[in-house]
């Protein structure tokens, strides 16, 4: 910029000193002046150039700096949608399980009341060679148009807990392993290590304890977290709680309890989160166990 003021001023002067050979002096310093307004002119502009080039240069640096703070923020929220993602196909996974578990439940509930009709998964519905009917709760006798109703999501644990054998010695111990466990609101926790389970009395498909026989039982179990995040572990029986924990929000927090409790037979035990926020426990070691074993009969 500087280059081309002097080669605008020297363009002028040669102009004025070679066109007009015959000005005088007075000629020549009047023409000096205007040169230097017009350079003072060249000078303030280029001044106000040089400003508005600072004034740019910072606001690009303002502009690098939100950038980075941008894809910082953006790589978090990557991560954060890769493991939502990870979770949501977990969960799925296990939804499905739990249908398909569910579907094999229905069907065996099914076939032990009416054994001399086939299950159809579709609606829920049963065919015989020469009829399609659906099943009544309370009896099978068929209403208008051969159709009657029939409610699966009606307590089947009197159905099948009706046979169950009495037992005189029943003991077990288990325990959470495989890694960190998220809990939802009222998941059953399923601990999946058995050490002693004498009389077969605890499931370990569904993390419950089934009573085989009526007498006073002592129960325990232990909980430890994974998170910041606070939890509150119940102990319930039929789904009505009877013991309960609560672990801090600090990490990594343990806790227990043992109590002793009259059960009928048919009863079904078993450790669940209650609700607020979505904990995690820790299942790296045997932290968290559930233990029961039969003191007496009654």
């Amino acid at each position: 910029m500087v280059a081309y003021i002097i080669l605008v001023i020297l363009g002028i002067y040669f102009q004025y000193s070679i066109g007009t050979p015959t000005s005088d002096a007075d000629d020549i310093a009047q023409q000096m002046s205007i040169l230097r307004r017009q350079f003072e002119h060249l000078n303030q502009d280029l001044i106000q150039v040089n400003q508005k080039l600072d004034s740019t240069s910072e606001q690009n640096v303002n502009l690098m700096k939100k950038m980075n703070a941008l894809e910082k923020d953006n790589t978090k929220l990557r991560l954060v949608v890769h493991s939502t993602s990870k979770t949501n196909s977990e969960l799925l996974d296990r939804v499905h399980a739990l249908e398909e578990e569910n579907y094999v439940i229905k069907k065996t509930v099914y076939n032990f009341r009416h054994p001399d009709w086939n299950f159809d998964t579709l609606n829920g519905k049963a065919k015989t060679p020469t009829k399609e009917v659906f099943l009544q709760q309370e009896n099978d006798t068929p209403l208008t148009n051969n159709y009657i109703e029939f409610d699966f999501n009606t307590n089947i644990l009197s159905t099948v807990t009706t046979s169950i054998p009495t037992i005189s010695k029943v003991a077990f111990s288990v325990a959470l392993t495989g890694g960190l466990v998220l809990l939802g609101t009222h998941q059953v926790i399923e601990y999946n290590k058995v050490y002693t389970n004498i009389g077969n009395s605890y499931d370990v498909r569904h993390g419950h304890f089934i009573v085989p026989s009526t007498g006073m039982f002592l129960l325990s179990f232990t909980v430890m977290t994974a998170t910041d995040i606070q939890a509150y572990i119940q102990m319930v029986k039929n789904g009505v709680e009877i013991s309960s924990v609560y672990c801090s929000s600090n990490r990594n927090d343990m806790d227990s309890q043992t109590t002793v409790h009259l059960l009928q037979k048919g009863d079904v035990v078993w450790i669940r989160h209650a609700d607020g926020g979505t904990p995690t426990l820790n299942g790296n070691d045997p932290y968290n166990t559930f233990t029961g074993v039969l003191l007496y009969d009654v």
